[in-house]
């Protein structure tokens, strides 16, 4: 009854977002602004954020006399000189009115405490439809079958971008030091755990993998403190001498560095992946419901090399997007989204593992 309930709110809360972004939307000729802030906060992960990052990057090249702020709640993890991070703790004053607002998130109320402070805005009011008051109301994207990064896509047209591409130029992690950990020059770098259940590949199978693959390469695992409590057999993994068990140990910065420092990272189809995709060069991605071409980015960096395992093409009925945000598995159609075949991942590490 509860679920029956989120449904319909969520169904009357999309509608009413598309109706108010359409009403209030207007066009206006001839603006002027010098400083555009993007809102990047929570619920936006980690993920999410290392997603967009590249195309504000390419919006900052084609508009060099402007100034680009990342408005967020997350600790700064990415940079580049020509974009500042403000994290909202440190945020100063008010937003000066000769500025631009971007929300590029459908969860508006992380935007709404800058809303009324930016002379222009653009971004999405609680629906995948765009509000502007200077440029009108368009359509955003499809929930099932755009890929992530259409959604700032979409924006970045109206504004006018030209080439709307992502920029890997001059991008770079926050250093962090992670010489404490004395950690092999050359490692397996595991990511095994996902904050939603769709994306949560077995991890009695992922304990498999390693302790396969911690027999000829040294394995670092990394996770968070709230990792710790997850069914996974920590004290049989401290048992190996070449296997470095960093879960709740790090940094996010620290984390990325390692990561960055890996031979390659497995990991699930979450931040970690995201991360591997920007500043690693070797990743193995498990994906469960979302087939891997709506997340995996549209284009790559020229050095990364992703391999990726799904089922989405092994049941045509994943994903089932009823919740309108994760995609679910119901038993109505009594799938598993999650790929089980253990064999096929590990045959391939085997075979593939430096020529991936």
């Amino acid at each position: 009854m509860q679920k029956k309930a989120r449904l319909v709110s969520k169904k009357i809360i999309i509608l009413l977002g598309r109706i108010i972004s359409k009403l209030f939307s207007s066009k206006v000729n001839n603006i002027s602004y010098k400083k555009v802030f993007f809102v990047l906060e929570r619920p936006l992960g980690i993920g999410d954020i290392t997603m967009l990052y590249p195309f504000i990057n390419s919006f900052s090249i084609q508009n060099p006399k402007k100034e680009i702020f990342i408005l967020s709640d997350h600790t700064e993890f990415i940079k580049n000189n020509s974009i500042k991070w403000i994290e909202r703790k440190n945020l100063r004053g008010s937003i000066c009115q000769d500025s631009l607002l971007v929300f590029p998130d459908l969860n508006f109320r992380s935007s709404l405490r800058y809303f009324w402070k930016a002379k222009y805005k653009i971004g999405y009011l609680f629906s995948n439809h765009i509000y502007s008051n200077f440029k009108g109301f368009h359509y955003g994207f499809n929930f099932l079958s755009d890929h992530y990064d259409q959604r700032i896509k979409k924006i970045l047209e109206i504004l006018g971008l030209n080439k709307i591409r992502p920029s890997y130029k001059d991008i770079e992690k926050v250093e962090s030091n992670i010489s404490k950990f004395s950690l092999p020059k050359n490692f397996v770098c595991f990511a095994p755990f996902a904050i939603q259940s769709s994306r949560q590949y077995s991890l009695s199978l992922y304990e498999r993998l390693i302790n396969e693959i911690v027999k000829n390469e040294n394995v670092v695992i990394l996770g968070t403190k709230d990792d710790l409590s997850k069914k996974f057999n920590f004290e049989e993994m401290n048992n190996y001498k070449n296997l470095f068990n960093l879960v709740g140990q790090t940094s996010l910065n620290e984390a990325i560095n390692i990561i960055s420092s890996s031979d390659l990272l497995i990991t699930n189809d979450s931040g970690s992946s995201h991360i591997g995709y920007l500043f690693s060069d070797n990743v193995l991605s498990i994906y469960g419901c979302v087939p891997p071409a709506l997340r995996v980015p549209s284009l790559k960096r020229k050095k990364l090399k992703v391999k990726t395992f799904h089922n989405y093409k092994k049941n045509f009925l994943c994903p089932n997007y009823k919740n309108f945000s994760e995609p679910m598995c119901t038993k109505e159609n009594n799938c598993s989204c999650l790929l089980s075949d253990y064999n096929e991942i590990l045959n391939h590490f085997k075979n593939s593992f430096r020529e991936l």
